[in-house]
């Protein structure tokens, strides 16, 4: 049988329509694919371009080896929470308590420190380890190394260290070194005979006097020597009046030095020996000597107390008033300090022209004034220093006025702690310092 014609072109019909339908049906589901995601449609860049594109999220860092803490953990480590707030806040007592153990604690190791080195120590650090002493705070602990300091006081070979604790011995006012302190006074060395002299004056104990006042006599008054003004100051401060003949004769005698001669002058106002006013009211008098020695003559009168001296200084500042403007600057150290003697002395008249001295444009006149105006020690040179101190143009007057105040506040209070102590036998210490402008021309 013979196939027909028609029948293979409807067969090829047939497989044609089939195959579109396939196609259709593979197609519809692309397309709703792509319908769902139109940005692969949009774009044919590669994934890897587009995620550069898109800036990544880096995890915190975290060290290696150290696990990253729980929530949980971050929320209790967070202050301000209940329980935080539940715990038991520290009083300011407690705290203040806590503060000074620590520093006991630190001290204590200090002054183990301290120890150590004054045994083992090279002499450098040994005398360092010396001055660290009266640094500590707590008196227990310097109370505790009084005995090391005596035993180098007494023993030691190196000078430099032996002459450091005999100046810390002083400081602290050590009455268990005045034995050794009294032998160093005769050491072969003026160093060390110096500071035991200033260390025994610091202490006070009257049971040195003789020792100073022998050693006095030895100097040789015609040469100027640190000991000799370390002697005079000390025994001064002691009032050791039965020296007063002995000064007197060391102002006459011609081959005494001039700084000594001063000296000497001071040192009779200070020791308060009424038996040289006559004496000192015929320096003061006498124009043909030193301008110092009778400006110091004036200022010793006036410590005695010596009234009847207050007309011829009366008079000595009336002369110098008189005088041409060129020629009393000459005699203005002499003028100054009658007025200060006359202020003293109880003149009320000489204050004010002795306050006026604070008031000169020079400088120099000021600092000369403050050191004699604080001599009088009542409340209104309390105020003018206190003025001084904190408004004067010249820093090296307003240092003074500083200085004098504290020289007041501390005598005062050293005073009132005397007044209430027990007597004790022997001459005292007096607490009264001499000017500073006492000190001769030349001498440090």
């Amino acid at each position: 049988m013979q196939n027909h014609p028609f029948d293979s072109r409807a067969v090829r019909c047939v497989s044609l329509i089939i195959a579109a339908l396939l196609a259709c049906g593979i197609a519809l589901p692309l397309a709703a694919q792509t319908a769902q995601r139109p940005d692969r449609a949009k774009s044919a860049a590669p994934r890897d371009s587009a995620s550069a594109r898109r800036p990544e999220k880096k995890p915190a860092d975290t060290p290696a080896g150290v696990k990253k803490p729980a929530a949980r953990d971050e929320k209790r480590a967070q202050p301000g929470s209940a329980k935080d707030a539940a715990a038991p806040q520290k009083t300011k007592e407690a705290l203040q308590a806590e503060k000074e153990q620590k520093l006991k604690e630190s001290e204590e190791k200090t002054v183990e420190n301290i120890e150590k080195t004054l045994v083992f120590g090279v002499h450098k650090d040994r005398a360092d380890a010396i001055g660290r002493i009266l640094k500590l705070r707590r008196p227990e602990n310097k109370k505790r190394l009084e005995p090391k300091l005596v035993e180098i006081i007494a023993s030691e070979i190196n000078a430099e260290v032996r002459t450091k604790a005999i100046t810390v011995a002083g400081e602290l006012e050590i009455k268990a070194a005045v034995p050794a302190l009294i032998t160093a006074v005769g050491d072969p060395s003026e160093d060390m005979r110096v500071a035991a002299v200033y260390a025994l004056k610091r202490i006070g104990d009257p049971s040195c006097v003789a020792t100073l006042s022998q050693k006095l006599k030895e100097q040789d008054l015609s040469k100027n020597a640190n000991l000799t003004e370390a002697l005079l100051n000390a025994l001064g401060e002691f009032k050791t009046a039965a020296l007063a003949p002995w000064a007197i004769e060391g102002i006459k005698n011609a081959k005494t030095s001039a700084a000594n001669r001063e000296y000497l002058v001071i040192f009779l106002g200070r020791i308060e020996a009424r038996e040289s006013k006559d004496h000192l009211l015929k320096l003061l008098k006498d124009e043909e000597e030193d301008l110092r020695i009778r400006s110091y003559a004036a200022n010793s009168l006036a410590r005695m107390n010596i009234k009847e001296a207050a007309g011829d200084i009366n008079g000595i500042i009336k002369t110098i008033e008189s005088y041409s403007f060129a020629k009393r600057k000459k005699y203005y150290n002499l003028y100054i300090y009658c007025l200060a003697a006359l202020a003293r002395l109880g003149d009320p008249a000489a204050v004010p022209r002795l306050v006026d001295a604070l008031r000169s444009d020079n400088a120099e006149v000021r600092l000369k004034a403050i050191s004699l105006i604080k001599e009088i020690r009542d409340k209104k040179t309390m105020d003018i220093l206190k003025y001084k101190m904190e408004h004067d143009p010249s820093p090296r007057v307003q240092k003074a006025a500083r200085e004098a105040l504290a020289e007041i506040e501390a005598e005062a209070k050293k005073q009132g702690a005397q007044s209430t102590a027990p007597d004790r036998d022997g001459p005292t210490t007096p607490e009264r310092k001499p000017p500073a402008e006492n000190k001769p021309a030349g001498k440090k």
